[in-house]
């Protein structure tokens, strides 16, 4: 069977592929393509998180194009980097942003039910702030 090459141009990713690494590439691509969506570093924004620089954090929440509620290709959202390390203070700075206490991650919980099964005692009490109800459903 003959294999088709095609050039292809996406956000300064260039080059030659088959089908074959079409398929692998693909996920890459529109991973790149979301983390930059309207200007704003995502993957930059989690590595700060994760670096606990809580004044780049500050200052790239005041972005406009900052969404708290953004999750990543593979389902994390910025607050599993917070669950990581056990980080209170930088915990309290995206709760305050609005990260919703309900957003579904990667592993199907919600942030409260992590927060939940974890051992820390300053997320609980944060959940405990910051916590959005369950809304009732509709029938």
């Amino acid at each position: 069977m003959k294999k088709t090459i095609f050039i292809a141009c996406i956000t300064g990713l260039c080059g030659l592929w088959t089908i074959g690494t079409q398929a692998n590439i693909i996920p890459t691509i529109k991973t790149t393509v979301a983390t930059h969506a309207h200007g704003f570093d995502h993957q930059k924004f989690k590595d700060e998180i994760m670096s606990n620089d809580q004044i780049a954090v500050r200052d790239m929440i005041k972005s406009k194009d900052y969404d708290p509620n953004y999750l990543f290709a593979d389902g994390q959202s910025y607050f599993d980097g917070v669950m990581m390390f056990d980080n209170c203070e930088m915990a309290e700075i995206l709760l305050a942003s609005g990260i919703r206490t309900d957003l579904k991650t990667s592993d199907n919980l919600t942030i409260a039910e992590k927060i939940t099964k974890s051992a820390s005692p300053c997320l609980k009490k944060l959940l405990a702030q910051y916590l959005i109800p369950k809304q009732p459903e509709d029938e």
